[in-house]
């Protein structure tokens, strides 16, 4: 049987296996973050809201208006998102809803990126990097997750040969702003083969990953210039600034119509999707239709703890994104590992 061209699309329900944040989880972080409130009149004694992010924003007030400084509108954003959010289903959506507020938009992505990078380094895929020379996370903590079953299924008896060839077959919709695939890829890669990390890097080379609302900043190994250790979260205010311009919109995307089409073609052209942790919200469906139907067969998606009722509107977007009578999979009472357990044999990748 051909290998066929497999699309999983993945959200934060599936980052959440190796204790990431949720959105809702998430937004609440943020808001804590941003919510600046000073013990005197200086703004000197901080009793709420992050050192970090602070630091951030007094580094851009400073670059913006070197005569005035005045960092209040910022911290006045930061207090907003803090009573706003609760209003909206994720950061993103309140991001969406507040997009011509420069402060806020600038404010969100810090929290963003100091929340993820936190909740990466808690992860049981980080390692410390001062305790040894050649720092590997410890995969066996991660054995009973997605990311392992995944890997195992496309890779079990394969050899370094063959690796590329099967990754061609395979591509990521992630919207998280976390590096988890990317960075277990690489790592479970070394454990498998044996191999130091250039190998490694050059071995997964063609692992496509698109991330549509950005990331918090590139791996190291992935050569640019604005990179982050995987959960470094003791960063300074210009290092902050500069990851924070890796993060888009709903918005920012429309407008810049880049990642959209290529996010398109790829479910256009998949044999097979999986949605794996994916929240279907309207939003980012909308981002996913192809202009012309998909011509994938089989669908297989997580939407746990669903109701009846909403696993069939569920069903109803799915047709609405690949416009085809394709066989679709909904399970509530599953995981993502356990769905990539369900149904192993189907899976032809």
């Amino acid at each position: 049987m051909a290998i066929s061209k497999t699309l999983f699309i993945v959200g934060a329900g599936a980052s959440d296996e190796v204790q990431l944040p949720i959105g809702n989880v998430l937004k609440k972080q943020i808001a804590r973050k941003v919510n600046f409130r000073f013990g005197d009149s200086y703004g000197q004694e901080l009793q709420s809201g992050d050192h970090n992010i602070l630091s951030a924003l007094r580094e851009h007030a400073r670059q913006a208006n070197a005569h005035n400084k005045d960092i209040n509108p910022y911290l006045h954003a930061g207090r907003r998102i803090h009573d706003g959010i609760t209003q909206a289903d994720s950061i993103d959506y309140f991001l969406s809803s507040n997009a011509t507020d420069e402060e806020m938009q600038l404010c969100g992505k810090l929290g963003i990126v100091r929340c993820i990078l936190a909740a990466e380094r808690k992860s049981p895929l980080w390692v410390d990097g001062r305790e040894t020379a050649d720092p590997r996370p410890n995969l066996s903590q991660v054995e009973d997750t997605w990311y392992n079953r995944l890997f195992t299924k496309l890779f079990n008896g394969l050899g370094k040969e063959e690796v590329k060839n099967r990754l061609q077959n395979i591509d990521f919709i992630v919207f998280n702003y976390d590096r988890c695939i990317e960075h277990y890829f690489l790592n479970a890669a070394r454990n498998l083969y044996g191999i130091n990390e250039n190998e490694a890097v050059d071995l997964i080379k063609p692992l496509n990953v698109i991330h549509p609302y950005g990331t918090i900043g590139d791996l190291p190994w992935q050569n640019s210039n604005n990179h982050v250790p995987y959960g470094n979260d003791n960063i300074g205010g210009q290092k902050m600034l500069d990851l924070s311009q890796k993060i888009s919109t709903f918005t920012e995307q429309i407008k810049e119509k880049t990642v959209i089409p290529k996010m398109q073609k790829l479910v256009q052209n998949a044999d097979t999707i999986l949605f794996l942790g994916f929240g279907f919200h309207p939003q980012n469906m909308k981002m996913l239709k192809p202009e012309n139907r998909s011509q994938a067969k089989n669908i297989f998606a997580t939407a746990f703890g669903e109701s009846k009722s909403n696993c069939i509107s569920i069903r109803d977007d799915i047709f609405e994104v690949i416009n085809n009578p394709a066989s679709i999979e909904i399970r509530s009472d599953l995981k993502c590992a356990a769905m990539l357990g369900e149904y192993n044999r189907s899976l032809n990748i």
